[in-house]
């Protein structure tokens, strides 16, 4: 059943980017947020306009083009940073449970667009792409 979803989502992605979407067309899902594959990810992450933000702790690396990396109890750190509710974030950790954490935590404190990383850069790795270390 998750591997069906995982695909519709996936279809769904590609079919909003190539009618002109953007990620802020993904759907939610009833938790408030939308959900990204690496394989997505890896296909506009050079052309990207949000900020991406590792909540993983402790730091073990990060997917490229990352923009800060913050603890995912830390939402206070990430309001000061990205103070937009109105706008995109994506964010991930290793393996999508920390971001999870902090993707209802910020649905919760009105932020209208957060995007998790399905996976989370263990996902990322699986397809072969590099993480870069501070």
């Amino acid at each position: 059943m998750k591997i069906k979803l995982m695909i519709a989502q996936s279809l769904l992605f590609i079919s909003v980017i190539a009618m002109g979407g953007t990620l802020d067309d993904l759907p939610k899902n009833p938790l408030g947020y939308s959900q990204l594959t690496a394989n997505q990810l890896a296909k506009i992450i050079d052309q990207k306009d949000f900020p991406l933000v590792n909540v993983h702790v402790p730091y073990n690396g990060e997917i490229p083009g990352t923009d800060a990396n913050i603890a995912y109890y830390d939402l206070e750190r990430i309001v000061q940073l990205f103070p937009d509710r109105k706008s995109t974030i994506v964010i991930y950790c290793r393996s999508g449970a920390m971001s999870y954490k902090t993707a209802v935590g910020l649905v919760k404190m009105g932020y209208e667009k957060v995007i998790d990383l399905t996976g989370g850069y263990n996902s990322w790795r699986s397809l072969g792409q590099p993480l870069s270390y501070q």
